[in-house]
């Protein structure tokens, strides 16, 4: 059974994903880390550290993004 939580956050991906793809916004890094914590947050884990590879992508640098990269991989081992 879906919890309302989990069905809003689905919701809400959802209609993220389409404005990105109607607007045909680039997807810089926080875009990136943003989709990675939804995804997270609906248990893909998987999904939200390829979501974090991809802001690394683009600013290889960027601390935050080696930071939600690794609490993704963290959260996915114990889970």
């Amino acid at each position: 059974m879906i919890n309302k939580q989990k069905l809003c956050s689905i919701a809400l991906l959802s209609i993220a994903l389409v404005l990105v793809s109607i607007a045909g916004a680039t997807q810089d890094t926080g875009t990136w880390i943003n989709k990675g914590v939804n995804i997270a947050k609906l248990g893909k884990f998987d999904d939200a550290i390829t979501a974090c590879n991809k802001a690394i992508q683009t600013r290889p640098h960027d601390s935050c993004s080696w930071y939600k990269k690794g609490l993704e991989q963290e959260r996915g081992c114990f889970n």
